[in-house]
């Protein structure tokens, strides 16, 4: 708390108390005031609450975590959705739409190949090229369905989390 007073003080620049000036024994005559400010800190004493409260939050903290993975739990909602959704969308082996796009590209290689009566068309790094995009492209559509279902099953999470039907 900080505590800020008024005190008169002497031509000299010595303090002169009330009584002192009341009887006109102020040295120098009264020349004017200072302000005198006096700062006082009240401190705590030390206790181990920060040790306390660590531990409270880490032990909850370990409990939410342990929480999510129970039946009712919001990151096993979220996993049981995840496998559900893919397993509806299975394609076999070979049949999925990635298979499609290495074809689609491999056709395209050829044909730019026997166009360009390419002999060696490996050494071309258009063909190269192609092949390469074609790979890339099928394994980012190889990817994009499970993509697909886990953006869905994590928007369900967050409603359900919302809802409070999930822990």
């Amino acid at each position: 708390m900080a505590f800020f007073d008024a005190v008169p003080v002497n031509t000299v620049g010595q303090p002169c108390n009330a009584a002192v000036i009341g009887a006109g024994e102020c040295a120098g005559g009264l020349s004017g005031f200072i302000v005198v400010a006096e700062l006082t800190v009240q401190q705590q004493p030390p206790t181990n609450n920060g040790w306390l409260q660590a531990k409270v939050f880490v032990s909850a903290l370990g409990q939410n975590f342990v929480n999510e993975f129970k039946p009712n739990g919001c990151f096993a909602q979220f996993v049981s959705e995840l496998a559900t959704g893919q397993a509806a969308n299975a394609s076999p082996p070979g049949a999925g739409p990635e298979e499609v796009v290495r074809t689609v590209g491999q056709a395209a290689a050829a044909t730019y190949a026997v166009s360009r009566w390419l002999a060696y068309p490996l050494k071309s790094s258009v063909y190269r090229g192609i092949l390469g995009l074609t790979e890339t492209a099928a394994g980012v559509l190889m990817l994009a369905p499970f993509d697909y279902e886990a953006g869905k099953a994590f928007v369900h999470e967050m409603q359900s989390l919302a809802a409070g039907t999930c822990q």
